[in-house]
Order: C-alpha cells, then sequence, then structure tokens
C-alpha cells in the first residue's frame, strides 16, 4: 500500500506547498504597523494578540487604550480578578474584543462591573472567525475551567473565503476557507499513504495566472466559515461546555448576514 501511494504521488505530482506561519510582507501602511505592533502569528490560531500589551488610544486606528495580561488576554486596569463566584470566559472577534472602545466600555468589561465574585476574561481578538474560537477553547480555553462561555461569532465567518494579507501569508492568488487553511499549515507526512490522503481531502491548487470572471465570482461567494462548518463549531463549543459543567451563551449581533441566512433585518 505504501509503494502504491507513492507511485500515484508520483503520478499526481507535487501538491499545494505548505504555507510558513509568518507575517507577509503587505502594503497596507498603518495598518501593517499596527499588525505589527499588537499581534503574534500562530500555527494553530493564525494570530493572536500579544501579551503584556500596552496601546495608547490612537483614533485613527479605531484602537483605545489596549492593554493585555501575561497571557494575551484584552483587561481593563480596573478589573476585578480572581472572583470567588467563579469565571466567565469570553471568546469572540472584535466585538467581544472591543474595538473602537476603551477598555472599560467593552462588554466583557462592564460584565466583570455587573457580576459581582465573577472574574470576567475577555478573550476577544479582532479578526476571529468560530473555528478560531473552537481551537482556541480546544487549545487553552477550557484549562481556564470557566463556568460560563459566551461565545459571539458571526460576522467573520460569513466573510468571504480570506486572501493573503497582513494576518495571512499565502500565494498570491489563492483564497482559502479558514479550514483549508489550518490544513495548509500543517507539514506534510513523510508516509506516502497518509499524503495521498491527505492530497485526495485537500482543496485544489490555486490556477496559475489572474483569475477570470467565473473564478472571482466563485471566490466571493465562498465563506471563510461554512454554514455546516458554522454549526458544526457551534455544536463542538455546546459539547465542550456541557461535559464541564460549564454554562454556554450565544450571542449574535443584529448582522445584515450571518452564515447560511439570508439578509436579518
Amino acid at each position: 500500500m505504501e509503494g502504491g501511494a507513492r507511485i500515484v504521488l508520483s503520478v499526481m505530482g507535487p501538491g499545494p506547498a505548505p504555507i510558513s506561519i509568518e507575517w507577509e510582507q503587505g502594503d497596507q501602511g498603518d495598518r501593517e504597523d499596527l499588525r505589527d505592533l499588537m499581534y503574534l502569528p500562530d500555527g494553530d490560531l493564525f494570530f493572536r494578540l500579544k501579551p503584556n500589551l500596552a496601546v495608547e488610544s490612537s483614533p485613527s486606528s479605531g484602537v483605545y487604550d489596549v492593554f493585555t495580561d501575561g497571557r494575551g488576554y484584552r483587561t481593563a486596569l480596573d478589573a476585578p480578578t480572581g472572583g470567588d463566584a467563579g469565571r466567565v470566559l469570553c471568546v469572540g472577534d472584535s466585538c467581544t474584543f472591543g474595538w473602537g472602545a476603551e477598555g472599560a466600555e467593552t462588554f466583557p468589561a462592564q460584565l466583570a462591573q455587573r457580576l459581582e465574585g465573577y472574574e470576567v476574561i475577555n478573550a476577544g481578538v479582532p479578526g476571529y472567525s468560530s473555528y478560531q474560537g473552537r481551537r482556541f477553547l480546544e487549545i487553552e480555553g477550557w484549562d481556564l475551567e470557566p463556568d460560563v462561555v459566551t461565545f459571539t461569532f458571526g460576522y467573520n465567518d460569513a466573510c468571504a473565503a480570506a486572501r493573503g494579507g497582513t494576518k495571512r501569508n499565502m500565494p498570491k492568488g489563492e483564497s482559502l476557507s479558514d479550514s483549508a487553511y489550518a490544513a495548509r499549515l500543517k507539514k506534510p507526512s513523510p508516509i506516502g499513504l497518509v499524503r495521498l490522503v491527505e492530497r485526495l481531502k485537500s482543496p485544489k491548487s490555486a490556477p496559475k495566472g489572474k483569475p477570470g470572471k467565473k473564478e472571482k465570482e466563485e471566490r466571493s461567494a465562498t465563506p471563510r466559515v461554512s454554514a455546516g462548518e458554522f454549526r458544526a463549531n457551534l455544536e463542538a463549543v455546546a459539547d465542550g461546555c456541557e461535559a464541564r459543567g460549564a454554562r454556554l451563551v450565544l450571542v449574535v449581533w443584529p448582522l445584515n448576514e450571518i452564515p447560511g441566512e439570508k439578509a436579518v433585518d
């Protein structure tokens, strides 16, 4: 079987090269500077907030007094910690992080002020999808032993599949969903049979040259997280909470579009 797999691979030719987890050198000016200031590349989560950040207000970039603790979670300077009643873990995108809001104005910070005895952790990261939120919980979130988990995603999931940019490193012309991007971050196995299975399951390489109108339409119609994947991520988080006796609170903002749904009022 191993020999046969190697022969098939030699006939199929080389597959897509794995993606290295590093910043792509973009041309977005101040946004790139902000990326280098606030984020770190991450092999599992694609990117994450730097620990021990202290960024003063920069209204032009939408950043207002961003402070992170030693784990890279956004905190308000006067936020209660180590609550006796329990711990609330807020997982989400820029809405949870509080883009454009000062530390004390984010909804996790306001929860901390209102829930006496609870420690509230703001683990929101701008640009995150439900895929990244689920992976965050699997990698480190569950280890925090939360009593309550707020899970707030939708907008980034429904966005068109991400291309190379300030927080991603992809060959030009490619557009990958989050799950496909994660698969390309993995190094190929030296075992031919495993590589063959991976090749058959992996997305096809993008054609060289400029994409045609049809290809552009297909890319723009492909979300970062499909409706089925979005549902699977929510179910996995719900199962994780149930297994650990934690309460799950799903927060859905009034968006114009969410995965698998038409526009809502």
